[in-house]
């Protein structure tokens, strides 16, 4: 079992290096021309803004678009607008910044990201360097909010500082709802997400709604169902004689299952890609061994027995490679720990001596953990409701005594189902 866990993760692990970097969703693209080619755009879940992208028609042909190829394009609920633009290039770092509040611009042809189309409207423009161009407008003219971080150099000190003209800006452009004046003040440093509530107040000032809006991702959760099945393989170190007949004895490994809750977090990104999930199940591990020596007059039988039962909670990030509008493939990491419910552990040893039987028995191991710990990774595949998972543990064992330590291998089939 651990060689085929092992041969098919990767094998899975290849595919995902051929296709990870493929995601075609529905989409369209506008052409100069005016005219709309639906089909499929490869989604790249652009965290700055693409300069071009991929397109395939319903014939599977692909061909690649820029700024200055099409007039905009939509895919997963994003539109994208082709837009020649004015970009403040002034430095944002605290190390960099300017000790004037000159403002410097450059022209360019970008697609800019929407966020709201209709009677007034907001876009915006992540750079290369990661500096955040907001833009009020419509159809083809944009106009960029104006902002500028800089210190104001007094009496050998200098104080931070901004350019704040984009107040006067959205002041103007949303004069319709006199209340908005008062939220305008308030901005003190530009930020999209101050803007866009500005925009919601707006049109529900207006009692209307926007063509379009941008549907933010939100933090999601799921609750369900798991059912595993484990192959358990402790492995005992010990110079010990006493644990000679337990030292890389097969009959340690042991094949169990395990059920319980889950719980799954999306994580609130652009791309939704990852998650923090979380496990809480019941498992155990039992282990019988019978071996049979003889040393002549003498036999000698040892039977041992250890079981356990556990509750475990398993802590993990999920991290989506190829995901689908309800499917997703995925890598996961994380860390578990285990309560220990009850154990069986007990060795017996039946000497004999022609008729004569004598019977020992103790414990295998005198003292055992309350607590385990370990790491976990796996990779699985989702749908909306199903998951099947499978997954690689490593954890401290179950023995508490330092000079026999009892590292756990488990390989581990896990099937989920989300409420």
């Amino acid at each position: 079992m651990k060689k085929l866990i092992l041969i098919t993760l990767l094998k899975v692990s290849f595919i995902f290096t051929i296709f990870a970097q493929q995601n075609f969703q529905s989409g369209y693209v506008i052409q100069n021309s005016g005219d709309t080619l639906k089909g499929e755009i490869d989604n790249k879940f652009w965290r700055r803004n693409p300069e071009n992208i991929t397109f395939k028609n319903s014939n599977g042909i692909t061909q690649t678009f820029g700024v200055n190829d099409i007039k905009a394009f939509q895919v997963d609920g994003t539109i994208y607008k082709s837009a020649i633009v004015e970009v403040e290039t002034s430095p944002e770092n605290l190390n960099s910044l300017e000790e004037n509040n000159e403002l410097h611009f450059k022209t360019d042809t970008v697609f800019l990201e929407a966020h709201y189309i209709g009677v007034k409207s907001l876009y915006s423009y992540l750079d290369n360097s990661n500096k955040t161009q907001i833009y009020i407008g419509k159809d083809n003219d944009f106009e960029l909010l104006l902002f500028k971080k800089f210190y104001f150099i007094k009496d050998d000190s200098k104080k931070l500082t901004y350019v704040k003209k984009y107040r006067s800006q959205l002041a103007k452009y949303l004069q319709e709802c006199e209340n908005i004046n008062r939220s305008v003040g308030k901005i003190e440093v530009l930020k999209l997400k101050d803007v866009k509530k500005l925009f919601d107040s707006y049109y529900k000032c207006e009692e209307t709604l926007p063509l379009y809006k941008k549907i933010e991702n939100k933090q999601k959760a799921s609750f369900g169902l798991v059912v595993g099945i484990t192959n358990n393989q402790p492995k005992i170190n010990t110079n010990s004689n006493d644990y000679q007949e337990i030292l890389d004895n097969s009959n340690l490994n042991s094949t169990t299952i395990s059920f319980g809750l889950q719980l799954d977090i999306s994580l609130k990104s652009k791309r939704q890609r990852t998650s923090f999930y979380n496990e809480l199940y019941y498992t155990y591990y039992s282990s019988d061994i019978y071996q049979y020596t003889e040393s002549d007059p003498y036999q000698y039988e040892y039977h041992i027995t250890y079981k356990a039962s556990y509750m475990k909670l398993a802590n993990m990030l999920r991290q989506s490679i190829i995901k689908k509008s309800k499917s997703s493939l995925f890598l996961e990491l994380g860390i578990t720990n285990g309560y220990t419910l009850n154990t069986e552990n007990n060795r017996m040893l039946i000497q004999t001596v022609g008729e004569q039987k004598v019977e020992q028995s103790d414990t295998i191991f005198p003292k055992t953990k309350k607590f385990e710990q370990g790491i976990v990774g796996g990779i699985g595949f989702s749908t909306s409701k199903l998951t099947l998972d499978l997954r690689y543990e490593r954890s401290n064992g179950f023995s508490k005594m330092e000079n026999i330590p009892s590292p756990v291998n488990r390989f581990s089939v896990i099937f989920g189902y989300s409420f």
